[in-house]
This record gives C-alpha cells, sequence and structure tokens, in this order.
C-alpha cells in the first residue's frame, strides 16, 4: 500500500509536483521510491509535500524540496506556509477522498 500521492501543481504554482500523504506514515522513508516515480513522470524542479495525514496540522505540515529529475536535494527541507487557499482546500477534498481500510 503507498503511503502519498503524487499530483499535479496548479498551473500558477511554484511548485512542479505535490505529493500528499495519504496515511500516518511519512512519505519521506520511502523517497527511494518516490524519485523512481517522478523520473518515471519527467517530473524535476521544487515538489511540495502536503504532509497533513502524517503530522496534522502542525508547522511542519507543508515541506519544499529540489527534485533534479532524478534525485532530491536532501538537505536542505523548506517549510512552507499554506502555500495558496484555493490549493490547501484542494488538498483537504482529495484526503477526505480516501478510501478507508
Amino acid at each position: 500500500m503507498t503511503t502519498y500521492s503524487i499530483q499535479n501543481a496548479p498551473p500558477q504554482s511554484v511548485y512542479t509536483a505535490i505529493i500528499i500523504a495519504t496515511s500516518w506514515a511519512n512519505p519521506f522513508d520511502e523517497l527511494t521510491t518516490l524519485e523512481h516515480e517522478l523520473k518515471q513522470q519527467g517530473i524535476s524542479g521544487t515538489i511540495l509535500f502536503d504532509l497533513l495525514c502524517a503530522v496534522g496540522p502542525s508547522s511542519n505540515r507543508f515541506l519544499a524540496v529540489q527534485f533534479t529529475g532524478t534525485h532530491f536535494i536532501l538537505p536542505p527541507f523548506a517549510p512552507s506556509r499554506y502555500p495558496i487557499p484555493s490549493f490547501t482546500n484542494n488538498c483537504l477534498i482529495f484526503i477526505t477522498r480516501i478510501p478507508t481500510h
């Protein structure tokens, strides 16, 4: 079972993709798999992680990380405040549609 979902960022966003945690498990535990999937999709640039399901509504809910097209540049992780209200609302809508087991 995957613990995240890769979503396209809105066109006006500074991010190239959004990775949304879909369970209590943190997607950072699966960085190698994420790198492989992002590479297959041809994604590079700034990736935004929405970790609401993993960390709750804390100050580190959103993290931005650079992706070269083959690997993440670690560290730094850049904490990111709520990007834009409509984006945050779309993430919440997505999360509420995740089937529970």
